[in-house]
């Protein structure tokens, strides 16, 4: 998800190519962060088992992950750039975004305000 006030990339073991794609598009169109690192590697059955991202929002925040999916696994990683300069809010985050520390709750419940708005 891309806006103004937020760029959120979650990846989870049953991401799809085309959503992979999909995302790395829309980062290059919506924002100016770029993946300096990208890479995936998919299991027999098509899961990701194996993430591995670095990303550079070029203005001074960047930061990489790697993740192992194990069987059954459904959490996302990815990041959080928050661009609203809130207090107490973390400006940006990567890795797991189920972690209270990513503030993805404090992301949902803004952009769904918005969308009442």
């Amino acid at each position: 998800m891309f806006s103004k006030d937020y760029a959120v990339v979650g990846i989870c073991a049953k991401t799809t190519d085309e959503e992979l794609l999909k995302i790395r598009k829309d980062i290059l169109k919506y924002t100016s962060i770029r993946f300096t690192n990208f890479d995936v590697i998919r299991g027999k059955d098509g899961d990701i088992y194996f993430l591995s991202m670095a990303v550079d929002c070029r203005d001074g925040f960047k930061g990489d992950i790697s993740h192992s999916f194990e069987p059954g696994d459904t959490t996302y990683y990815g990041f959080i750039r928050d661009y609203t300069k809130e207090p107490n809010k973390v400006a940006f985050y990567i890795g797991n975004l189920s972690d209270e520390n990513s503030c993805i709750k404090h992301v949902e419940e803004s952009v769904a305000k918005a969308k009442k708005e």
